[in-house]
């Protein structure tokens, strides 16, 4: 049996409880075994599918899984980096962009910062606030759009 809806279809009448609500005895017979391998077979072809079309994100999730494996300073087999990257994962995208935005402001400040001594604040504040008109956040959003369906266009 190889069509994937007739072989649930198979299982579902196979499993189907009867007029009185109890379900029945059988002895599986070729047919059911066949229909479960179509749809554990299907299953696993969509799961290799998935992988194979989302390359990008699977070496993404790995780049970010080490890392949490090493901050945590332990083993794949701890399950708190795959939490970690769940709960990371969870988090809806607007969150991610205005994050991306905040760390820019904050990284380009620290640079002027740095780069200034003390008598020039004023004018480091000047030209961070000119680095945030230069860059606003839409802007940032745009180009980081861009870069994600890229990456993605990659994947297909």
């Amino acid at each position: 049996m190889h069509d994937i809806k007739k072989a649930a279809e198979r299982l579902i009448w196979r499993l189907k409880p009867d007029k009185e609500g109890n379900f029945k005895s059988f002895t599986p017979n070729q047919n059911d075994v066949d229909s479960l391998n179509c749809i554990l077979n299907w299953i696993n072809n969509q799961k290799k599918e998935t992988l194979n079309n989302n390359t990008l994100f699977a070496k993404l999730y790995i780049y970010v899984l080490t890392q949490e494996i090493n901050y945590h300073d332990t083993t794949v087999l701890d399950p708190i980096p795959q939490k970690k990257v769940s709960a990371l994962l969870n988090h809806p995208l607007d969150k991610f962009y205005k994050s991306f935005v905040n760390d820019l402001y904050q990284n380009q400040l620290k640079r002027l910062l740095v780069l200034s001594e003390s008598d020039e604040q004023k004018k480091v504040i000047e030209e961070y606030q000119k680095q945030k008109n230069l860059y606003p956040e839409g802007l940032i959003e745009s180009q980081l759009n861009h870069m994600i369906t890229e990456a993605l266009n990659r994947i297909n």
